[in-house]
């Protein structure tokens, strides 16, 4: 007698198997060589079809330009380039972890190429604009025009000086930004392509801008950027998400450690599996000298990204504060297993070996680190501080000396190089050391 109580359909039973053959075997029969030929050829072509018409494209198209510019040799087509080349050099310098734009500089596609595909009369380009039109994709088009404004002298410049208006406009299928304008001198054409290609990207991608811009240290702006990103719906979410991981990374570097935190909380929020986000949080518990949880969102970042070399660095950089000198190394091998060319481990490294007096050693490493970078100021200090155990003073100051020659605002470096003069009793010279490293905040 059968109970009130529904069965449970087994997934698959012997009957469900011969039903699938009895529905592949027609399939099968239709598939032939020359079929698998056509299959074989026409997948790439689908695959490179779907490709480029998800690609995020940005043609520069030729801009207007006034009479008195053309007779220089500036064209409308060569400035387009002009202003394509300082894209690409903003986006380059930009050095973010997010999808670039392709950046072009004519009408034309001309990553593209326009071929025709055999047995049709139809072009690659064509079938990639067709698509793009059906599915109502397409690439962003940028154009703009050039017009002079007025000549105008000053007193340290009596000869004329021609200003010109700029405006730009950003095309996407049928729909075209109302124009973007500023007024800029015509003298220097590579200073007039920089504006220019700033005021594109604030129209297209405002957050490649604003990591440019926190990288020449013009922070104003970029945080006016970050928040513009932030507050506006239509913004790319992944670009929202990124701008808060940069807003808190400006904010780590003003030493406003719980404001940044509250920054990568928000970015976690929006994509939770971004492993940049828990390291750069993890680098703001660490100055905070909260080294354990720290150690935690190093761990999280690793879980996430195996090969994320910075945060097995920073793991290490941790737990050498906490005096785990042997743990700490294992995670600076780890690091430089996963790259070789990074200075800052090397750095780090030595800090470990110096804390167990393997002065030698630790210097070895500083060497190596100023191979990778020349510029590395860090191991210039760090060598004069394994220097300076080893009671050699007068090399000591050479490595200080080294260090504030290349940055001229190194506070520690001068309070170290005071110490070391005090050392071979300088105290006149000492003194003016020490006064420097106040005078910068040390």
């Amino acid at each position: 007698m059968m109970s009130g109580l529904s069965q449970r359909r087994p997934v698959w039973q012997p009957s469900n198997y011969a039903r699938l053959l009895g529905y592949i075997k027609p399939v099968l029969k239709q598939i032939t060589f020359g079929r698998t030929l056509i299959a074989a050829f026409f997948l790439p072509l689908v695959l490179y079809v779907f490709k480029e018409v998800n690609r995020d494209v940005l043609i520069v198209d030729p801009f207007t330009v006034p009479k008195s510019l053309e007779e220089t040799g500036l064209s409308s087509v060569v400035m387009a380039n002009r202003i394509g080349g300082a894209l690409r050099h903003i986006e380059a310098a930009a050095q973010t972890q997010m999808k670039k734009d392709n950046l072009t500089s004519s009408v034309d596609e001309g990553s593209i190429p326009d071929v025709e595909i055999p047995g049709t009369k139809l072009g690659l380009k064509a079938l990639v604009d067709t698509t793009r039109a059906v599915l109502e994709i397409y690439p962003k088009h940028v154009s703009g025009d050039i017009v002079t404004v007025q000549a105008i002298s000053t007193d340290d410049a009596p000869i004329a000086r021609p200003r010109v208006m700029v405006t730009v406009y950003v095309t996407q299928g049928r729909s075209r930004s109302s124009g973007s304008s500023f007024t800029a001198s015509a003298d220097s054409v590579e200073a007039l392509a920089q504006s220019t290609a700033e005021v594109i990207l604030e129209n297209v991608n405002p957050y490649v801008l604003a990591v440019h811009r926190c990288s020449h240290n013009e922070i104003e702006k970029a945080v006016e950027l970050i928040e513009r990103i932030a507050r506006d719906p239509s913004s790319d979410p992944n670009h929202v998400e990124a701008a808060f991981n940069l807003w808190g990374s400006v904010l780590d570097d003003q030493r406003r450690y719980d404001d940044a935190i509250a920054k990568y909380k928000k970015a976690n929020i929006l994509d939770p599996k971004d492993a940049f986000v828990y390291n750069n949080w993890g680098v703001a518990l660490y100055n905070q000298r909260k080294y354990d949880e720290a150690i935690v969102k190093y761990q999280k970042t690793i879980s996430l990204d195996h090969g994320y070399a910075p945060a097995y660095s920073n793991w290490g950089l941790a737990l050498y504060h906490q005096r785990k000198y042997g743990d700490a190394i294992a995670k600076y091998h780890k690091a430089i297993d996963l790259d070789p060319k990074n200075a800052s481990v090397y750095d780090n490294w030595g800090l470990v070996l110096t804390a167990q007096g393997k002065y030698s050693d630790a210097i070895a490493n500083y060497r190596q680190a100023i191979d990778i970078d020349p510029k590395d100021t860090a191991a210039y200090n760090r060598w004069g501080l394994a220097l300076y155990e080893q009671r050699n003073y007068r090399d000591a100051v050479v490595k200080y000396q080294k260090a504030t020659e290349i940055d001229p605002k190194f506070a520690e470096a001068y309070n170290n190089w005071g110490n070391a003069l005090e050392a071979q009793g300088k105290h006149a010279e000492a003194k003016i050391k020490f006064e420097k490293a106040h005078a910068l905040g040390q």
